[in-house]
């Protein structure tokens, strides 16, 4: 049984159809396979060899020869020019085998080669060399691959520009790559003079690419543009995760209406569709849930995390992160610990990012005895603590007057040279401040100096503050020279920038704290509302834009803050 592969016959010519001739030729094939596995090429007779195109076939199909065998061979055949000549078809075999094997890094000779013998092979080869090179991250050659089908004149189809567009997109050329999109929504609507190469769409997965790039790359503008035209197409949707990167991205992006309504239309297609396999998936809930912690509306969110455990789907461990996360920041803390539990009872393992935000969230909430309780859990379960988690430590010991446990912490820390960063320096700083005690201060400083640490903003401006209580300006000549060897002017720049756009655009005084969703009801009311969620300008309810929380990037970090550290 030959498993749908041609048998050698059919290669041959009709006088070639005798028993005893088909027998001569498979005997010449397994003579061949046994002295190139032997010794290679070099013992081959080319005088007692008939060279032909089913013979160089057969060969190059023999599984029982190692790729490169098989290219020694090719290029043994391509030496008897002009008495043989591969064709189209033994070309498209060997880079086959080539690309299925892992040597591709022969494919740029052997383009050469076939150019040279004038031969083109179809454009599936052309997209099968494409997928190699992009797989193995060289997308300069796929690029060039391209140029190459370009310049010898190959009809080219969507699927190979699809090909292309995902390797200029993870090459980072994002601006090529959204040209080269443009011109084939042209040439799909008609409008490339006549000069059409492809009358469908790029696939889901080139265009998931392009709108992942654009966002990584912050080009709103771009994004937009791309998203609303192919809302315009009717022959093309969204599949799921076209959706969750534009419900992602216009989120990430503050346009929270925008996200609510895909997200509608999602639910929406998934009772009309008869496909099960079409509709929001665990990815979508983490990425609405991520949106609305991180613009404050963590009641909402723990409304669609109550959707998320009846949808059929699980939640995963960064469900659970952003919810922590989410609960801590805005004071929710007894729900940020009834999801810790949730999530210790579904098996999964907390990490140092939610040890942390819980107890942060516990100190702010005054509850030290919790936070002291947890701390003393995370050690016993094994989980790392960071030079973060000793920060909040020390910053919600201060916070709730414990200040001498907070000194010990912070000196047994110096002392075993651990744990340690500018960060905790500037918090002791600003509690020594606070009591007044500005000649420690200043010799912490000093050593946060020597010890290699970048003396911030925040610091600088609290001891200022205390020299100006204390009526102690003549120090002021002690903090010029951190001021003059740090690198505090691009902050101050920036923030004199802040204060004058501020001047010229104050804030409404008036701000709309309704929430977004219903405190109760299902999420059907909820869906009711993103309609009307269209283009308003989100406000937090009941969160802290100016918190700082290293494991919570998306909030941009006030340096001119009152508590810019944990508060």
């Amino acid at each position: 049984m030959r498993h749908g592969r041609t048998p050698i016959s059919s290669f041959s010519s009709p006088l070639l159809k005798n028993p005893s001739i088909q027998l001569g030729n498979i005997l010449l094939i397994a003579s061949l396979t046994k002295t190139l596995l032997e010794s290679g090429t070099r013992n081959l007779d080319p005088n007692s060899i008939p060279l032909s195109e089913p013979l160089v076939l057969q060969i190059l199909r023999k599984n029982s020869l190692e790729p490169s065998k098989k290219l020694d061979f090719f290029n043994w055949c391509r030496s008897f020019k002009p008495n043989f000549k591969h064709s189209a078809v033994t070309y498209s075999h060997i880079f086959r085998t080539l690309c299925r094997s892992g040597f591709v890094e022969e494919v740029p000779n052997l383009l050469f080669l076939m150019k040279e013998d004038g031969v083109l092979v179809d454009s599936s080869t052309f997209k099968l060399l494409l997928d190699a090179f992009i797989r193995s991250g060289k997308f300069d050659t796929a690029l060039e691959i391209l140029d190459y089908m370009e310049e010898s004149g190959a009809c080219l189809n969507a699927s190979v520009y699809d090909s292309v567009l995902v390797a200029l997109a993870r090459k980072g050329q994002v601006g090529l790559a959204l040209s080269m999109f443009c011109k084939l929504l042209e040439a799909c609507n008609g409008n490339d003079n006549g000069n059409s190469v492809v009358s469908s769409l790029p696939g889901s997965v080139a265009i998931n690419e392009l709108l992942v790039a654009l966002k990584k790359a912050d080009m709103r503008a771009e994004f937009k543009q791309i998203f609303d035209k192919l809302r315009e197409k009717k022959d093309f949707e969204l599949d799921t995760c076209g959706y969750n990167i534009c419900i992602h991205t216009f989120g990430c992006w503050g346009d929270l209406g925008a996200s609510l309504s895909l997200f509608k239309e999602m639910k929406q297609k998934e009772k009309s569709s008869s496909s099960c396999s079409f509709g929001p998936d665990l990815c979508t809930y983490n990425s609405l849930i991520h949106i609305l912690c991180s613009v404050g509306k963590v009641k909402d969110a723990l409304i669609v995390w109550e959707e998320l455990k009846v949808s059929g789907h699980e939640p995963d461990v960064f469900t659970y992160r952003i919810l922590t996360q989410g609960c801590s920041k805005s004071y929710k803390i007894n729900d940020a610990m009834k999801i810790f539990s949730e999530m210790q009872y579904n098996g999964f393992a907390p990490d140092t990012v939610v040890y942390n935000s819980l107890l942060n969230g516990l100190f702010k909430a005054r509850k030290l005895m919790e936070a002291c309780q947890l701390f003393e859990k995370m050690v016993q379960d094994g989980v790392r603590a960071s030079c973060w988690t000793y920060n909040i430590m020390i910053d919600g010991l201060f916070r709730n007057g414990r200040a001498e446990a907070a000194y010990t912490l912070f000196c047994d820390l110096k002392k075993k040279g651990q744990f340690v960063d500018g960060v905790t320096y500037s918090i002791v700083v600003l509690q020594l401040c606070r009591e007044g005690q500005l000649e420690e201060a200043l010799q912490l400083v000093e050593e946060m100096e020597d010890r290699g640490f970048l003396v911030d903003l925040v610091t600088i401006t609290s001891l200022l503050v205390g020299f100006y209580k204390q009526g102690r300006w003549d120090w002021t000549e002690r903090l010029m020279k951190h001021i003059r060897g740090g690198n505090l002017v691009p902050n101050v720049l920036k923030w004199k920038a802040n204060m004058e756009a501020l001047m010229k655009n104050p804030p409404k005084n008036r701000k709309d704290y309704t929430p977004l969703f219903p405190s109760r009801g299902d999420f059907i009311e909820i869906r009711s509302f993103a309609g009307q969620a269209m283009g308003n300008n989100v406000d937090s309810e009941d969160c802290d834009e100016k918190d700082q929380d290293q494991e919570m990037p998306f909030i941009e970090t006030d340096q001119w803050s009152s508590s810019p550290y944990m508060d």
